[in-house]
């Protein structure tokens, strides 16, 4: 888009004398000489009769900056367009010694790049016209042309084929009209030297338009950037920079109390609490989907207009978006983005969120990352799981398993092992066991005799609920029985490789009834359902 319709097709955007005025600051320096300069010439237009492109056009004496006006009228076309097209065809604005030829050619019509001017074209008054009625022809039958808004166009660097082309999306009848009338782009080199020439390929007055109407107009779009986000738009780069130009007025009416501005690389916010922030591709997307400043994050406080391949994060008043190639954009925001944010954030090795949340109902939440999850409720807070710990709760079913929300958090376990607390039990893992659950009494029973402190060690096989008949969890040192009227018991050392040789649960003893992890150095007896194992140094176990 290089210059909006809205602009360009602006009649009213200066009045005559403010035409004048123009040039009369343009062309200060101007001396006249063979002819004289632009803001004092005068000439006698033509009568012409209202056609489907122009209204009529009096015959009458008139100075080049009432030409302006009254031709931007009468062909529905903006002063200033004409202005910027007289100084990039012929330097008529601000030659400080204009010529008859520059006056003849005024505005290039009828100037092929490959044949002579055609007289018939030539006047001022002529020039002016015609290029204004001709931008008309363009949009009444835009299908006649092969440069076409709308739609992905092939356009030429240069004159000379041997230049090349490149593939330009059109945005807008306006743009289209410009290249149909200067039917090149520039290429690299041009747009690296914006102010002076580039190499042997390159051609500049699609280019030289849009430079000129920058600097002396301000946006091409036709509307301008709000006092409150004009410092962040500078900070940007301005319309060079990534955000581009406005493309529409700045709407203050959003809720909670902000103002927004859409501009043609992205969309600026601005509040109270925040100052002026921009966002766009994915991120802008997602954030509209979620219903932007309404969805809960509320105003962005940093800007981020374009992700690099490795991924991107924008934070908000209230959360943040995150994006990666993998998992595209997602939200995060209250108790869980605090948590996020203690844990380190990406640095904790969580890596991107997968799923969105933003809100947790009261009966709690999880959110999914590449390398785990935060869970949130009331009772337990915000507490995060990764790595093997999080492989083996989500085979285990997540929440599902009955296990509960996590109450400590635990991301990456030491070759030593770990462990990870849950309101209904643990999950425990080391490099010789994998991670395996632990829930209910067995979990409890576990606990009043110290966890890994009693010696046990960690929990080979998983349980989570018992059966009424009873059940058995083993560990690397013993195992912990249950049965309701045993209750839970732990079994270790030299009895519990003679009980488990005997069949362990399905053996003929039973369950345990009492605790024994280690024996004394006189002996020592556990009791089962149906019997009991005695150990001493000199007969070793025994069973009764």
């Amino acid at each position: 888009m290089i210059i909006s319709d809205r602009a360009f097709y602006d009649s009213d955007a200066m009045t005559a004398a403010e035409v004048q005025s123009f040039l009369n600051i343009k062309g200060s320096k101007c001396v006249a000489g063979e002819m004289p300069c632009l803001k004092d010439y005068r000439e006698t237009t033509r009568q012409l009769a209202a056609d489907s492109y122009c209204s009529s056009y009096p015959a009458q004496s008139q100075s080049a900056a009432e030409i302006i006006a009254g031709v931007a009228r009468a062909c529905g076309v903006s002063p200033e367009v004409l202005l910027v097209l007289l100084q990039k065809e012929s330097s008529l604005v601000t030659k400080s010694r204009p010529t008859a030829t520059n006056y003849r050619s005024a505005t290039g019509f009828g100037c092929p790049d490959t044949a002579p001017c055609d007289a018939q074209y030539y006047g001022y008054f002529n020039q002016v016209y015609r290029a204004a009625r001709q931008y008309q022809v363009y949009r009444a039958a835009p299908t006649r042309y092969g440069y076409q808004a709308g739609r992905v166009n092939s356009i030429l660097y240069h004159p000379d084929a041997a230049c090349g082309r490149g593939d330009v999306f059109i945005e807008n009848q306006a743009t289209a009209g410009l290249y149909i009338y200067t039917p090149y782009q520039p290429n690299a080199a041009a747009l690296r030297n914006l102010y002076g020439t580039g190499d042997a390929c390159s051609s500049y007055g699609n280019r030289n338009f849009w430079r000129i109407f920058t600097e002396w107009f301000g946006s091409t779009s036709g509307f301008s950037v709000s006092p409150q986000m004009q410092a962040e738009w500078d900070r940007l780069g301005g319309a060079d920079g990534a955000l581009g130009v406005p493309t529409a007025d700045q709407d203050c009416s959003l809720q909670p109390a902000g103002c927004v501005q859409p501009f043609s690389g992205g969309v600026m916010y601005w509040s109270p609490g925040t100052d002026a922030k921009a966002l766009g591709g994915e991120i802008l997307i997602r954030y509209r989907a979620a219903g932007a400043q309404s969805s809960g994050v509320g105003y962005p406080t940093t800007t981020v207009l374009g992700c690099p391949t490795t991924g991107c994060t924008q934070t908000f008043q209230n959360g943040a978006i995150l994006w990666s190639a993998a998992t595209g954009a997602q939200l995060i925001g209250g108790a869980v983005y605090d948590r996020w944010k203690t844990a380190g954030g990406l640095a904790s090795g969580i890596g991107y969120p997968t799923t969105t949340v933003l809100g947790c109902p009261t009966t709690g939440c999880t959110q999914t990352f590449q390398n785990g999850a935060i869970l949130w409720s009331a009772a337990t807070g915000a507490q995060l799981i990764g790595g093997a710990v999080y492989d083996r709760w989500k085979t285990a079913g997540g929440l599902a398993s009955g296990i509960g929300y996590p109450t400590t958090t635990v991301l990456g376990c030491p070759t030593t092992g770990c462990t990870q607390t849950f309101q209904n039990g643990a999950i425990l893992w080391s490099a010789a066991t994998g991670a395996q659950l632990i829930g209910g009494a067995v979990y409890d029973r576990w606990k009043t005799a110290g966890g890994l402190a009693s010696g046990i060690g960690y929990p080979t096989t998983t349980v989570l609920g018992c059966p009424t008949t009873g059940c058995t969890q083993t560990f690397q040192n013993g195992a912990i029985t249950w049965y309701p009227a045993g209750g839970a018991h732990l079994i270790g050392g030299e009895i519990h490789r003679l009980w488990a040789s005997l069949g362990g649960p399905t053996s003929r003893l039973g369950l345990a009834r009492t605790t024994v992890l280690t024996c004394a150095p006189t002996g020592c007896t556990q009791q089962f359902q149906h019997g009991a194992i005695t150990w001493t140094a000199a007969t070793g176990p025994r069973t009764t």
